[in-house]
């Protein structure tokens, strides 16, 4: 029971930081590349919506090659560590991105971006492994999973009229704030717990 208690109480700290964080990626990412072609930086008008779509690919595809990257280094490093490189490195570039005054530099950030934000994910599953026994894993990741769609369907609603009213700039900034704030949580709250590595 012991086990139990404080393995929800780590899920709860863990949801609302995966949730936090799921939710101001959305308010970004619906606003690039739904209204892209309307923007004069960092798109030009006459092909703004495939510039778009490659800044969130840049995204995807880095954060793929740090999964393969960050997965078997975070064996040695406690989760704290890895949300500390993952939602701090990311959450500093995030707000970077309002300054980049061309379609290259907004790609080149939203590629690093993505390689720092997979860390997050390998420490994520470092926790649920760490605080949760075999039987209960699965159930905790779909739980986790679920809160991301979530946050994510609910951000189409509440970010898109955010973001053209302020712009996209403004956007990162909350994004990139709202990172750094899910970073802070994550080391006040983090601890290796009954399941660690010994």
């Amino acid at each position: 029971q012991r086990r139990r208690d404080k393995g929800g109480e780590h899920a709860a700290h863990l949801g609302i930081a995966s949730g936090t964080r799921a939710q101001v990626h959305a308010i970004a990412f619906t606003h690039v590349a739904e209204n892209g072609a309307a923007m004069k930086h960092p798109y030009p008008a006459k092909n703004g919506s495939a510039q778009a779509g490659l800044v969130q690919g840049a995204f995807g595809a880095s954060f793929a090659l740090g999964m393969l990257f960050w997965a078997p280094r975070g064996r040695s490093m406690s989760s704290a560590r890895l949300y500390l490189i993952g939602l701090g490195g990311s959450g500093l570039l995030m707000l970077l991105q309002p300054q980049a005054q061309d379609f290259t530099q907004l790609f080149l950030l939203r590629l690093v971006v993505g390689f720092f934000d997979s860390a997050v994910w390998v420490g994520s599953m470092k926790s649920v492994m760490q605080w949760f026994a075999p039987r209960r894993q699965g159930l905790v990741l779909g739980i986790i999973l679920a809160a991301y769609s979530l946050a994510s369907t609910l951000d189409f609603a509440l970010g898109l009229p955010y973001a053209m009213a302020h712009g996209w700039r403004a956007c990162f900034l909350v994004l990139g704030g709202l990172t750094l704030s899910g970073c802070l949580i994550t080391q006040l709250v983090g601890r290796g717990g009954p399941y660690q590595d010994r």
